[in-house]
């Protein structure tokens, strides 16, 4: 097993003191192939940050908690040299997404960072217009970030309530908004081969697994346009309106450094080399000028 922990040593030695701005360049392998990227890091008295144009760790002194943000890398951007993409699903070597890349890299930069605190994110992940997290519990999966080691004790009972959830026991809020879907994608359905009837005692997730992405992200677009939330975020939100007797915080999860889907995920994502390259620089400048990292949780 590769252990890194040296360079994660180096990179805390690095950002423990204070200062206006600072940058270094990393090198990480994930899958066996190698990857550089520079990194602007930022130290005061609200908050700790490192960050390029695909990535943001930032924990906030003010919050006590971590925030951050992923994009995926482009030639545009450059992130990442060789420029990070995910292969194809058909490809006989490992399969890489970008977004698994993005979210341990982030994770493992946390990791290292001076702070006593744990490694936590609220999810917001978003692509098109569809909310991930709340798509997939919706249709029986789990949230996104489960998959590398994040847990929430209520995101495992909103899943069992969800799993569990028959028609005749949603509100009328929740059947309306399936049947507008329903009624609206009927045509792309049944071209799916999907019979677009249900009665009460059909489980919710076997209403909603019809509704692929395609169909709500084209649902969406035609009628949602300019509501944030999309049909699952919506959806999930009425859920969770008609279980006054739990936190609806859905989103908050923690790090659990023992489960063994990190500790696997840890092990495709090496550092391999840290080195300072200096303050200031007009390139790294102007990027961060175009795209500061917010206070987004994600």
């Amino acid at each position: 097993m590769a252990d890194d922990s040296a360079i994660c040593s180096q990179i805390r030695a690095f950002l423990t003191p204070k200062f206006a701005e600072k940058r270094f360049r990393l090198r990480f392998s994930y899958n066996g192939r190698d990857y550089t990227t520079q990194l602007l890091a930022k130290h005061n008295d609200i908050e700790l940050q490192v960050s390029n144009m695909c990535l943001g760790a930032l924990f906030s002194y003010e919050l006590n908690e971590f925030l951050g943000n992923i994009q995926a890398d482009s030639p545009e951007l450059a992130c990442f040299d060789p420029i990070l993409v995910s292969n194809a699903r058909n490809k006989p070597e490992f399969r890489t997404t970008s977004s698994d890349v993005l979210s341990v890299l982030k994770t493992k930069l946390s990791l290292c960072f001076p702070v006593n605190a744990p490694i936590g994110l609220s999810d917001q992940a978003e692509k098109d217009t569809i909310t991930l997290s709340p798509f997939r519990i919706l249709r029986g999966g789990d949230a996104l970030y489960e998959k590398y080691g994040y847990r929430s004790a209520n995101v495992d009972i909103i899943k069992d309530r969800i799993r569990h959830a028959r028609w005749s026991d949603l509100g009328e809020g929740v059947q309306g908004l399936i049947q507008h879907m329903y009624t609206k994608s009927r045509r792309a359905l049944i071209a799916a081969g999907v019979s677009p009837d249900y009665n009460d005692d059909t489980l919710l997730t076997d209403i909603l697994c019809p509704i692929t992405y395609e169909i709500e992200n084209k649902y969406n677009r035609k009628y949602l346009n300019g509501d944030p939330m999309g049909f699952s975020a919506e959806l999930c939100m009425y859920f969770l309106l008609d279980m006054p007797d739990i936190n609806r915080d859905i989103v908050n999860f923690r790090l659990d450094l023992g489960d063994t889907r990190w500790q696997d995920w840890s092990t495709r994502l090496v550092f391999k080399g840290f080195e300072e390259i200096g303050s200031g620089g007009a390139s790294m400048r102007k990027t961060c000028r175009r795209k500061t990292l917010r206070h987004k949780r994600v």
